[in-house]
């Protein structure tokens, strides 16, 4: 099970991974600063947002976990079937867009938000 742990301290955002899901994602905890973060939404079907080659584990339809890419981007993806998820679009750095899953995506969002970042639509509905 997933147990992605997002959180915003000391204008950072941190992006947390268990032992097995480092090992079995072929990833590592992220951590930079909310001035690298261009923007985030809300996605009700994270799963659509995927695109690319992985490296990492993908279990069809239940875990995505590791780095997607394709020319010219990379994400890292840490995605459960029954879980929202967010988009968070990165300035530069190791990854061009974050997309997880999170118990309490709209939590996540607004604390993004009152840190001034851009919070772009929800599957096609304005949430600003």
């Amino acid at each position: 099970m997933v147990m992605i742990d997002v959180d915003l301290d000391g204008g950072r955002l941190r992006v947390g991974f268990t032992a097995t899901e480092t090992l079995l994602g072929l990833i590592h905890d992220l951590d930079v600063p909310l001035s690298e973060v261009r923007s985030v939404r809300r996605l009700r079907d994270p799963w659509a947002a995927v695109h690319g080659w992985r490296t990492g584990l993908g279990v069809p339809g239940i875990w995505l976990l590791g780095t997607w890419w394709r020319p010219g981007h990379r994400q890292l993806v840490a995605l459960r079937r029954d879980r929202e998820g967010l988009a968070i679009t990165m300035r530069s750095g190791e990854y061009d867009e974050l997309l997880v899953s999170t118990p309490h995506p709209a939590v996540v969002e607004d604390r993004l938000r009152r840190s001034g970042v851009r919070v772009d639509e929800v599957d096609g509905v304005v949430v600003v």
